[in-house]
């Protein structure tokens, strides 16, 4: 496995097999499994806004998080597509009323008030830290590289996340989230890939 083609073939071969399996269940976001750094933990239950997602696939479901969020009254947000930026739509409920785009992935109305424009800095004030970002992919090394689908959608938006809160680096938490068999020694790295923080699974990682 020493290119990320052939390890997004085998990835997606196995979290096909795995679809039903008894980790196919909500994670537990009590504390990240895996820790790759030694800054402050920033959780659910302590961030000032979490930036989720709406699984897609057989993607991780990070939704126990977001509700556990919710209910303590932090803001959060899950991504909307702009051509290829992303945008962050505050979400009030799990049951707010969302759209499928062309991929077929579930995503807020347009009309939702926005709290992290990609594109531009227009909407970055609506962000308060210290801020938890969880981030879906194909596959996470044990050092914390991120494999994702290959449209480089988080790698383009974590990248001006960073580059526009670098002041605020360490009120940042990017934390993976995924199954155990999607935990791998190594993974390709290129330049402008970017490492995660720490990872959420299904179970204990030893």
């Amino acid at each position: 496995m020493n290119n990320k083609a052939t390890i997004r073939k085998k990835m997606k071969t196995l979290l096909a097999q795995e679809a039903n399996s008894p980790e196919d269940r909500p994670v537990t976001f009590d504390r990240p499994h895996i820790i790759f750094n030694d800054g402050t933990l920033i959780t659910p239950q302590n961030c000032a806004t979490l930036l989720g997602y709406l699984p897609f696939g057989n993607e991780a479901d990070p939704r126990e998080a977001m509700r556990q969020a919710l209910e303590k009254g932090i803001s959060v947000g899950v991504p909307r597509l702009y051509g290829p930026n992303m945008r962050f739509h505050r979400i009030t409920s799990l049951c707010d009323p969302f759209e499928t785009n062309q991929y077929g992935i579930l995503e807020p109305p347009e009309y939702t008030t926005c709290i992290f424009a990609q594109d531009t800095a227009e909407h970055t004030q609506s962000i308060a830290f210290p801020l938890l970002v969880l981030i879906p992919a194909l596959a996470f090394s044990r050092d914390g590289a991120r494999l994702g689908r290959g449209g480089g959608y988080y790698d383009r938006f974590l990248s001006t996340l960073l580059t526009r809160h670098s002041k605020q680096r360490n009120q940042i938490n990017l934390a993976g989230v995924c199954r155990a068999i999607q935990i791998v020694d190594h993974l390709p790295q290129e330049t402008h890939d970017i490492s995660v923080d720490c990872l959420y699974t299904y179970r204990e990682v030893y």
